[in-house]
């Protein structure tokens, strides 16, 4: 079988893009289009330079991995370890998927009748990336069929309080009904580890620095009834349609992080 190099570098290409593109799902990891096609070159120009060199096979699985590594960093920056090492592993897992279901294909293929299969100069080349391209059709299909409430129960935001931002996960909860008593603003449930500046013990709320900015929240729930401590960032952003928009709430803090899902950020009430 002769493959051509450009066609074995959009074959690699298609592999890491969705590879990262997948491993970006299953992570919850929100990367841009733009990072993720850095990524796929990148990844790409190493998967080919490791087929086509006359290196040993060590050596042509760590230039493999090395690729995918740094696709990975470039598609999801600021990514911290933990994360880091499971999108790298999960991005192998895809790309080794793939690389299967085409091999897989083509050999079902070139079993076929001389009729049937084609022939040419880019004839097999020019098969393995349409067997490719419906390997990522296959897999957008699934991601469809699983995922297709997603946007209904996800929400990003990002949360700007003392000069930094952070950009939360979140679960949609009509249940929430929290409300601030002084403001009338809703009240968005976070885990109190992701702002550590701030005191999350109401007997430390008193000597806060921004104790104008704070807010004590009483809540009932079936365990019993207490405070919750909260406090007004400097700015909320909600994603809706691909854009940020601005809205009013006020941030609670919960100790007892059982309550949220280990996935998610926290739990935010309806902000339409």
């Amino acid at each position: 079988m002769v493959i051509y190099l450009d066609i074995l570098f959009l074959i690699q290409f298609a592999a890491v893009y969705l590879s990262l593109w997948m491993s970006g799902r299953v992570m919850k990891q929100n990367g841009s289009f733009p990072r993720r096609l850095i990524g796929g070159v990148v990844g790409a120009l190493s998967g080919t330079v490791a087929l086509t060199a006359s290196f040993g096979a060590p050596i042509q699985i760590l230039l493999t991995v090395i690729g995918i590594a740094a696709s990975v960093y470039l598609s999801f920056p600021n990514t911290r370890l933990p994360k880091f090492l499971r999108l790298c592993g999960i991005t192998l897992l895809c790309a080794a998927m793939h690389a299967g279901v085409v091999v897989l294909l083509y050999r079902i293929i070139s079993s076929m009748p001389e009729a049937v299969f084609p022939t040419g100069k880019y004839a097999e080349g020019g098969l393995l990336l349409i067997l490719m391209g419906i390997s990522g059709v296959v897999s957008l299909l699934a991601d469809r069929l699983t995922h297709f409430d997603r946007r209904i129960r996800e929400i990003w935001v990002r949360v700007t309080y003392g000069g930094h931002m952070r950009k939360l996960h979140l679960i949609y909860d009509s249940g929430n009904l929290l409300t601030d008593p002084i403001s009338g603003y809703a009240v968005i449930a976070v885990r109190a580890t992701l702002f550590p500046e701030v005191p999350s013990s109401v007997d430390r709320v008193g000597r806060c620095g921004q104790i104008r900015r704070m807010r004590l929240i009483p809540y009932n729930t079936v365990g019993g009834a207490g405070l919750l401590v909260g406090f007004m960032p400097d700015s909320i952003k909600l994603m809706k349609k691909g854009t940020y928009r601005e809205v009013e709430a006020v941030i609670g803090l919960m100790d007892d992080e059982a309550r949220i899902p280990r996935e998610y950020d926290g739990i935010c009430p309806a902000l339409e």
